[in-house]
């Protein structure tokens, strides 16, 4: 038996790994297409709960899951490093008299080191061990 790997169908990481055409996402999608994509998922939890249930099926999502679902989680381990990264814009109508005010008080967080510090609070987790106790 081969394992075997999954997202959420609907997530935009589907819609990236679709129009990939760098590996290892073009490998990924095809994979997926084989597999007449029952490898995806509807929602995350549904994802958690298949690979608590099923050894030979990693699950793949945003680490901000981390959070979420502790019991499940705590059955699972994380491997290998973040692949797929997310970037943000804030779009502002032409003109916009906030547009340069707001582009410097983002530059001005990140020189601080602000909003690497809220990255780690938020989407890596605190580092602490939220399965001590979750039982």
């Amino acid at each position: 038996d081969e394992m075997s790997y999954g997202w959420v169908g609907t997530y935009s990481i589907n819609d990236f790994m679709q129009s990939s055409t760098t590996e290892p996402y073009v490998t990924m999608w095809k994979y997926t297409e084989e597999q007449n994509r029952t490898n995806l998922v509807r929602r995350v939890t549904d994802g958690l709960d298949r690979a608590v249930r099923d050894d030979k099926y990693a699950f793949i999502t945003a680490t901000v899951v981390q959070h979420r679902r502790v019991q499940q989680l705590c059955r699972l381990q994380r491997v290998g490093q973040q692949f797929f990264t997310y970037s943000f814009a804030l779009l502002f109508p032409k003109g916009s008299i906030y547009k340069d005010e707001i582009s410097w008080e983002i530059l001005f967080l990140r020189q601080e080191g602000y909003l690497e510090m809220l990255e780690k609070q938020w989407l890596m987790g605190s580092g602490e061990d939220v399965c001590l106790g979750a039982g």
